[in-house]
């Protein structure tokens, strides 16, 4: 099933990926596309849009509050079921991540290499620390720590609240998609290399679990006992906790987005304003 979606036709287009809650999914456009919206899983329709400039990464769902960072500087909270502006911080360089909920703080990371701690209920600034190295993808809680990706191929490892860092990780290539977190604490992360990694947790170190071939940007998503990955050349690979294929889809249109679960089907948002729904009897 392929539930096409076009900004100018009034229905949902991102090459963001989506955010699910319930029966909405909520998108934030980069380029010319400068708005959230929100939309009706069923059939794709928007229940409401805000225009909040262009950004670069799907927002993130903190209880009934949206939470967007944009190209901007800026990290816009949104009341979710009707888009209105709650407010604004202004952090004056580019939200280099989908911004992370902590307890009653949010975490954020800019493209000059700094990562932010603002209160939730307010967007006032607490903390800021540098991270030596540009945010490459969203930051991953992991208990007490947070999961940094770079584009210098480290993860970097920060204990919380204090935000000190604990441990780098290098990969030797960038890595563009947020790091998964299993059940059983393993930590998946996937390099422009199509790469997969795998961390046992603590102290462990990497191993590669699987080479995909071609490259790949932020589509990396848990399934059920395994991994969904998603390739610029508009291959879908489902991996199992090992990293063996499971299965492979040709989609036609670049996966750059994590695919989203919902209702037993897979949601793999595609470049240039392309949903793709999959369910079991595709």
């Amino acid at each position: 099933t392929r539930l096409t979606c076009d900004w100018s036709s009034d229905v949902c287009s991102s090459d963001l990926g989506p955010l699910r809650q319930a029966e909405h999914a909520y998108f934030a456009g980069e380029g010319r596309a400068r708005e959230v919206r929100a939309v009706r899983l069923r059939d794709g329709w928007n229940v409401w849009k805000q225009r909040v400039g262009s950004a670069s990464h799907a927002p993130s769902l903190v209880g009934d509050t949206l939470l967007v960072g944009t190209d901007a500087g800026e990290v816009i909270a949104l009341r979710a079921r009707d888009g209105e502006v709650i407010w604004r911080a202004r952090l004056g360089k580019r939200i280099a991540s989908t911004p992370v909920p902590f307890g009653d703080a949010v975490i954020v990371a800019t493209a000059v290499d700094s990562l932010h701690l603002l209160e939730r209920a307010t967007g006032r600034v607490r903390t800021r620390v540098p991270l030596g190295g540009a945010a490459s993808a969203a930051p991953a809680l992991h208990g007490d720590t947070l999961l940094v990706p770079l584009h210098t191929g480290e993860l970097v490892v920060l204990a919380l609240p204090e935000l000190r860092v604990i441990r780098r990780v290098a990969l030797g290539a960038p890595i563009l998609a947020a790091p998964a977190i299993a059940p059983d604490g393993a930590i998946y992360l996937l390099t422009r290399q199509a790469e997969v990694w795998r961390l046992a947790g603590g102290m462990a170190e990497p191993v590669r679990i699987a080479a995909l071939g071609g490259t790949a940007r932020g589509a990396l998503t848990l399934a059920r006992g395994g991994l969904l990955v998603g390739l610029l050349d508009g291959t879908l690979v489902a991996l199992d906790e090992a990293g063996a294929i499971l299965w492979r889809e040709e989609l036609g249109g670049s996966i750059a987005a994590p695919p989203a679960l919902a209702d037993g089907s897979i949601f793999v948002p595609l470049l240039h304003g392309v949903l793709v729904k999959l369910s079991p009897e595709t």
